[in-house]
């Protein structure tokens, strides 16, 4: 497992460093699915798709986040980006999928020896 941590967010989480094919078809149809949405908003609900052990202060569960509040019985937990207002969770953002988006394009084949 590879992990990243920014202290300065107060945000961790841990990819594979072997993710399976299927978990990179995910990951690469999840950045065409949401074509029209916001680049940042695309990358980080691809990494979402690899990202594990996610700990953060500001986002506590990073599937729990949405753009909108679309209907009246979504979770309670939920964190909707139409409503926060702390511009660390757009950091985050930002910032975890970029970090999954050059891990997911670094990937290489190991040898079994």
């Amino acid at each position: 497992m590879t992990e990243f941590t920014n202290e300065s967010l107060s945000t961790n989480f841990t990819v594979p460093d072997e993710i399976t094919v299927l978990a990179q078809m995910r990951y690469a149809s999840t950045l065409f699915e949401l074509r029209g949405e916001e680049i940042f908003w695309r990358q980080f609900k691809a990494a979402c798709v690899v990202i594990e052990d996610w700990e953060s202060a500001v986002i506590p569960e990073h599937t729990m986040l949405y753009k909108e509040k679309l209907k009246d019985d979504e979770p309670e937990d939920a964190l909707y980006l139409s409503e926060a207002t702390d511009p660390r969770i757009l950091s985050i953002i930002m910032w975890a999928g970029a970090q999954v988006g050059n891990h997911v394009a670094e990937l290489k084949v190991i040898s079994k020896n």
